[in-house]
């Protein structure tokens, strides 16, 4: 007896962050003088995952400048750079480190391939040249939101 097998694909894409510290939230601590001089940073390890049966890329955009009250510092002084956990992944471009927008999102990977569960690490820096930004204002927590969005060309 023959028997009709029947396979239903539709488009299916998602991005999730990984729960608590490890990708939900980033802070860049300035806590010694070397802070300062030097810049700082954060490696988040499998910050994100991504699974699309389609080609994809994700961006990202910041809500406004990093505040605290009314003292800012620029959220374009931050930088984000992904990369592929566990090493470099046929089909799948990361931007080295990207500068956070505010206004239009930047672009930070692109894939000529789908993908099931591809992780990705994340680090954020700031830069000490951008040390001037930042010097004069007052200690406390400054904030934003930020907004990745998985996208299929």
């Amino acid at each position: 007896a023959d028997v009709t097998l029947n396979v239903v694909l539709t488009n299916a894409s998602a991005i999730t962050f990984a729960s608590g510290a490890a990708g939900e939230s980033a802070t860049l601590t300035y806590a010694t003088a070397a802070d300062y001089n030097n810049g700082v940073s954060l490696d988040q390890p499998a910050a994100f995952s991504v699974t699309s049966n389609q080609p994809y890329s994700v961006t990202v955009v910041a809500a406004s400048d990093l505040a605290n009250g009314s003292n800012n510092i620029p959220v374009g002084d931050v930088t984000v750079a992904p990369v592929t956990s566990g090493g470099a992944v046929t089909g799948v471009t990361t931007d080295p480190a990207t500068a956070v927008p505010t206004g239009s999102a930047a672009q930070i990977i692109t894939t000529s391939v789908g993908s099931a569960l591809q992780s990705f690490d994340l680090t954020y820096a700031i830069a000490s040249s951008h040390t001037p930004d930042i010097l004069g204002k007052p200690a406390g927590t400054y904030t934003t939101t930020l907004t990745y969005t998985l996208t299929n060309p």
